[in-house]
């Protein structure tokens, strides 16, 4: 670790508690510490209300003092510090960071969060030296706007998204970290406009304290870490930019389209664009309707594979074809031959290729999965040669202490979060549903069963 001034020593003790082990990192607003929770016996990052303008530590006593003639704009810091902590220790979602605890000791604030092994994705972006690989950028997107979505739909904004305020855990999954709302506050509060903004990750509306900010204040940040990963370049600083649109002047800034041709599909470089537009009204609105986009492109290029799966799939045990009359009716089947066999054919179709997507994205994309999918308990449908029929498929009876369908048992589950992580990604109610079945009681139960009953098929 590295050693940083004006920072509690190591072995220090928080509130009786939590032991210093030593430093993570500083900046202009803080100071955050890897430390020991004594009563819990485990490791804990500790975040410390310190802002350099404002406040400075008194070597001998160890507290922190407001400086001359600042006290009112450190105690309005402060309790905004406090304030953010509690606003964000209500989600429990896996793409936003857990806070554990929060508390006044040393004459400043401490927020307690989980310790989680990793590294940012400017550490990750710095050792890889390029960009990444599509996959890994829709995963990430994905993952982040999930977050995103829970915070804004509890009437919060992030305000400070980019590569340093993105944490990746060890399996890849991303932790939005480090909120700037006490930030934001304290800059419009003391007009020191400067300590709250990222340059180049920031929407010209961050710029002033008079700048409508909402939704789509985060999704320009959105915009500009994807820009990143797909250039390897971050993008200019959108009041340069807006500087020159409002002279008349072209926009300084490479689009994605041009900057990454042939790095990423055209549909995500066109996104891309729009989530970077100046004008905040030319951007998306909320993070639902960037979900929506990339979701479509995404299981609209993988259905094909998946389908060809189910075809190629070999019959389980207890597998039999039932025709049209047996499963129908003579007279359904006769209206359906007169009628529409086109659409029933559709309709079924989509409704395998919904679920098979959904297992095939949720299982990851092995090609050993074909099997797997076909012993799950939904019907495997398909054409026959002589006209439609549907293959009823009998499940395998399920072991009195398995608790789960064949399909999950197929590859051993990763943990809690990152199958919440996975099926909220997919955002199905299949999905859902398996998730509930593995994690009933789980931290994300309730969150799962409210996206479920609100959800697609």
């Amino acid at each position: 670790m590295k050693t940083y001034s004006h920072t509690l020593p190591v072995n220090e003790q928080i509130a009786g508690r939590y032991r210093i082990q030593g430093v993570l990192g500083e900046g202009g607003f803080g100071i955050t510490y890897r430390a020991w929770d004594e009563h819990l016996e485990r490791l804990v990052v500790i975040k410390e209300y310190l802002p350099g303008e404002l406040g400075v530590r008194d070597s001998d006593t160890l507290t922190v003092i407001p400086r001359a003639n600042r006290e009112e704009d450190f105690g309005f810091g402060l309790k905004r510090y406090l304030d953010e902590a509690k606003s964000l220790a209500r989600f429990q979602h896996p793409n936003i960071v857990r806070i554990l605890d929060h508390l006044e000791a040393h004459g400043t604030a401490y927020i307690v969060m989980e310790y989680e092994e990793g590294e940012t994705l400017a550490e990750r972006l710095k050792r890889r030296r390029g960009e990444m690989g599509e996959e890994e950028i829709l995963d990430l997107c994905l993952s982040l706007l999930n977050g995103l979505r829970e915070v804004h739909k509890a009437g919060l904004l992030h305000r400070d998204i980019k590569p340093g305020n993105i944490f990746l855990r060890k399996s890849g999954e991303p932790l939005l970290i480090d909120f700037g709302a006490a930030r934001h506050a304290l800059g419009e509060h003391s007009k020191s406009i400067s300590a709250i903004v990222s340059g180049g990750y920031a929407p010209p509306e961050q710029y002033s304290t008079r700048g409508k900010q909402g939704p789509f204040t985060d999704l320009y940040a959105i915009g500009a870490v994807l820009y990143e990963l797909i250039t390897g370049q971050a993008p200019l600083e959108s009041v340069e930019r807006s500087h020159h649109l409002t002279e008349g002047e072209p926009d300084p800034l490479s689009p994605a389209a041009q900057a990454g041709n042939g790095k990423a599909p055209d549909w995500l470089l066109t996104l891309n664009d729009r989530l970077l537009r100046v004008p905040s009204k030319e951007r998306p609105q909320a993070c639902d309707e960037v979900l929506r986009e990339i979701r479509s492109h995404r299981v609209s290029r993988e259905m094909p594979a998946v389908v060809s799966k189910f075809e190629e799939a070999p019959a389980v045990q207890g597998t039999r074809l039932v025709t049209e009359e047996e499963r129908f009716g003579p007279d359904r089947t006769q209206w359906a031959r007169e009628r529409g066999p086109g659409l029933i054919a559709a309709g079924v179709l989509l409704a395998v290729s919904i679920l098979g997507v959904t297992v095939y994205l949720l299982l990851g994309r092995s090609g050993e999965r074909p099997a797997a999918i076909a012993g799950t308990q939904a019907a495997v449908i398909g054409l026959s040669s002589d006209g439609l029929g549907v293959r009823e498929t009998v499940p395998p009876a399920i072991g009195a202490g398995d608790g789960l369908p064949p399909i999950v048992q197929a590859e051993a589950a990763p943990n809690e979060a990152e199958w919440y992580s996975r099926v909220s990604k997919i955002d199905t109610g299949f999905g859902y549903q398996l998730f509930l079945r593995k994690f009933p009681e789980g931290s994300f139960s309730e969150e799962a069963r409210r996206r479920f009953n609100g959800s697609g098929p």
